[in-house]
């Protein structure tokens, strides 16, 4: 289910779905299922150009069953905020930050990013910072964290 409206440059949708059986792992890395509702409630300001957004997401996720195991990443009621902010700062200089907030289980991941944009290429600077609680997100993938350089070219 999604629903959708918009405020003047303010888009809000609310997106929801129920899965009888979704599998996710346990501590132990064997699988475990349950019936689950997830929803993702969203802010976007929308500017008309591609090279500004701000996007604010509240995640939610709930396990019907009762897991005799902890399970890793989730919890049987899982929240997060999650945050999109993407901005010009000088002609071609641009810069992006994407984070993500979680405060069931506790975690925390950070990603700034400089963009030097030509007309076809892209040139990136950037870092990835990920933590949190014991077998959160964060601290799961911890071994993760960078720091980076992209070059992409666009078709």
């Amino acid at each position: 289910m999604d629903l959708a409206t918009t405020f003047g440059p303010v888009a809000l949708r609310l997106d929801a779905a129920y899965q009888t059986k979704r599998v996710f792992m346990r501590r132990d890395l064997a699988g475990s299922s349950s019936p689950t509702l997830q929803a993702v409630l969203t802010a976007e300001y929308q500017t008309g150009d591609k090279r500004k957004l701000a996007v604010l997401e509240v995640l939610y996720t709930h396990l019907f069953d009762r897991q005799s195991v902890p399970l890793l990443i989730y919890e049987r009621n899982t929240v997060g905020l999650v945050a999109d902010l993407r901005w010009p700062i000088w002609h071609a200089l641009g810069f992006e930050l994407r984070g993500l907030l979680g405060m069931r289980p506790k975690t925390a991941i950070v990603q700034p990013e400089l963009d030097l944009r030509f007309e076809h290429w892209v040139v990136s600077l950037g870092a990835l910072w990920l933590g949190g609680e014991a077998y959160s997100l964060g601290r799961y993938f911890d071994r993760n964290a960078e720091a980076y350089t992209k070059l992409k070219v666009l078709f």
